[in-house]
């Protein structure tokens, strides 16, 4: 009567609850002889694993032991201290021990490769975005394997964000206007990137496209070393995330011209978008999102992306993401697959880009 009891509670709660709740109180732990003993009526049994199931249903799961969290660009940047706001929170609420660690190099490809080649435990996870997960399916060169990239699995999508065209104080541009007229005038114009083949670059080509003018890339490992370039004098245009460009727009070194996303930004009202100024082609906006080496039980990926739902959701976090240009749209794991076919679609119609290659 007993085992009768807690199997009709047990298969009734994973009704409820999903997978999410046998990672909590698996069956076998109701079938013990210890806890029989203990337990005379076997409503009382149920009504414990109930509740145990039921309270794993409204709080996120804890993953115990350190969790490894990839960016694959250089501390400093809009990526890594977007990465390290929810790492923050995470820790904070007891949920995850994140642990940061930098990767750059190859325009995120080695830290998404050593992502795609740790163990499938939730022990490693990564940050993806446009540049490290759709444009090498799109611009894919010759003889270059995307392997890593069909050994990740997305787990939850965060939000997207625009990227920022921003000149040297130096440079006699102050507005979109007055920067096409020096770009024309001046002829070759070099600008600074996270690297080759990333969505910065794209649209540093793509405006050069738009324009007809030549502009020159130089390529960096991050956007805080690439808009560091540009501050110091070294370029004297950058295409990269709010984050990086900020403190430097803030200090005086750097000018912003316009944003690629489909709106102005919060943060700069007075900053107008390429799509209203220059061309509606020039739309970009890059998405970020956790992902995790495939093989990941489902169970475990839905933990996470609870985790991180919960962590996205508090007030403060959400007024830090704003602050670094990021527009919060939290998806789990099935979600976010259908977002990146989508996405990709999107930037195979601009796969004619003349100039645009990855590493």
């Amino acid at each position: 009567m007993l085992n009768a009891i807690l199997s009709v509670g047990y298969a009734a709660t994973l009704r409820v609850c999903g997978p999410f709740a046998a990672n909590v109180v698996p069956r076998e732990a109701l079938c013990r002889g210890r806890l029989r003993m203990r337990c005379r009526h076997g409503l009382l049994v149920l009504t414990i694993f109930l509740g145990a199931a039921f309270g794993a249903c409204a709080q996120p799961h804890t993953l115990q032991g350190t969790v490894r969290l990839i960016v694959p660009f250089s501390a400093g940047g809009s990526t890594d201290a977007m990465a390290r706001v929810l790492a923050a929170e995470l820790r904070r609420t007891g949920a995850l021990n994140i642990v940061v660690d930098n990767l750059p190099g190859a325009a995120g490809k080695i830290g998404v490769a050593a992502c795609a080649k740790a163990n499938a435990d939730g022990r490693t996870l990564c940050l993806g975005m446009t540049t490290t997960h759709t444009l090498p399916l799109v611009f894919e060169a010759p003889g270059e394997t995307r392997d890593h990239l069909r050994n990740l699995v997305p787990i939850a999508l965060v939000g997207t964000q625009p990227l920022v065209v921003s000149v040297n104080a130096r440079v006699p541009a102050r507005n979109v206007p007055e920067l096409v007229r020096w770009l024309r005038s001046t002829g070759d114009v070099a600008f600074s990137t996270t690297g080759v083949g990333s969505i910065s670059h794209l649209v540093g080509l793509s405006l050069a496209h738009e324009l007809g003018v030549t502009l020159t890339h130089i390529p960096f490992k991050g956007g805080e070393s690439a808009s560091l370039a540009a501050a110091g004098g070294q370029v004297p245009l950058t295409i990269t995330q709010l984050g990086s460009v900020l403190p430097h727009i803030t200090g005086g070194r750097l000018v912003p011209i316009a944003t690629t996303g489909s709106s102005r930004l919060p943060t700069f009202r007075e900053v107008p978008t390429l799509s209203e100024t220059v061309s509606p082609r020039l739309l970009f906006v890059s998405y970020v999102g956790f992902f995790a080496p495939r093989g990941i039980p489902e169970s475990l990926a839905a933990a996470l992306y609870e985790n991180i739902r919960v962590a996205t959701a508090n007030p403060e976090v959400r007024q830090r993401f704003s602050q670094l240009g990021i527009d919060l749209d939290v998806r789990p794991g099935p979600a976010f697959a259908e977002f990146l076919v989508r996405e990709e679609a999107t930037y195979r119609a601009l796969s004619g880009i003349q100039g645009f290659r990855l590493e």
